[in-house]
Parts: C-alpha cells; sequence; structure tokens
C-alpha cells in the first residue's frame, strides 16, 4: 500500500457580507476585507494560509437573469493596494421561490501551494472582496474556507 500524504492543517471558516455593489476590478471602489493572515481574531499563521473554496449566496432575489462578479483580492502590505486575483460568477436563473433559489455560485482552488491546494494569502497580507451586482435590500453572504500552513 502507497504511504498517503498527511498535511497538519487547521481548517477555518470565515463570512462576510457584500452589501454595496462594485463594478470596478482595479482595486478601488467598495472593496470589503474578509481577514488579514496573522492577526488576532483572524487566521494566526506565521507562514500565511491557502485558501482552497469560497461560495457565495445572495440573500434576496437579483433581477431575473442577473450575473453578479464575485472579485476575490489580495492587499499586500508592501505595496497598500488591493490586487484582482481570481474572480466568480453568482447567477440568478428565475424569480427566488420555494422551487427556485436565489443566485449562488462558488470557486474551488486547485492549483498545489506549499503542498496544500489553494489561493495562498501570505502572513499580514489581507483577502477582500466584492460584488458589481448585489440584492436591492439585501446582501451577498461569502463563506470562505481556508487551511493555516
Amino acid at each position: 500500500m502507497a504511504p498517503v500524504q498527511n498535511f497538519a492543517a487547521t481548517i477555518d471558516v470565515y463570512t462576510v457580507r457584500l452589501t454595496s455593489a462594485n463594478s470596478n476590478r482595479d482595486g478601488t471602489g467598495t472593496i470589503v476585507d474578509i481577514f488579514t493572515v496573522g492577526s488576532i481574531a483572524s487566521p494566526n499563521s506565521a507562514n500565511g494560509i491557502n485558501v482552497f473554496r469560497v461560495s457565495a449566496k445572495a440573500t434576496g432575489a437579483l433581477s431575473t437573469g442577473s450575473v453578479s462578479q464575485i472579485v476575490l483580492y489580495l492587499w499586500n502590505p508592501g505595496s497598500s493596494s488591493y490586487d484582482a486575483r481570481a474572480e466568480f460568477s453568482l447567477t440568478q436563473s428565475g424569480s427566488p421561490s420555494t422551487t427556485v433559489p436565489t443566485g449562488e455560485g462558488a470557486i474551488v482552488f486547485a492549483a498545489p501551494t506549499n503542498g496544500i491546494p489553494g489561493l495562498g494569502v501570505e502572513n499580514n497580507w489581507k483577502l477582500a472582496a466584492s460584488a458589481t451586482v448585489v440584492p436591492s435590500g439585501g446582501a451577498i453572504v461569502l463563506t470562505v474556507e481556508c487551511a493555516l500552513y
């Protein structure tokens, strides 16, 4: 039997609400910080973390046929700027009802970083997000799953 690699990792889950739309993808406009690696009440790892899945769910109806692009940013403390690193779609297929859900979407990072699949975020860097469209009177809730390394 071949040995199975075992990674010592602590799994963390973070949520954030996006309540304002931002059509910019250049690191300006309304961007919400999800966490800063190494800060109190955030992933506390001197080496950084790997984000392996981000999912999004609208709390209210988007316009039928609407698509909201969720943009994930990394903030580099050396350059003091937000840089777009990944993007995925949240779609609304019809008017929400008991049989039609509100808009949802997800991105899974599969490229290995430090032996663990994920989007690597270094110590003292921030992971942040924005959405191009949000529900009127509602929000888009992001759930971020990550592992310390």
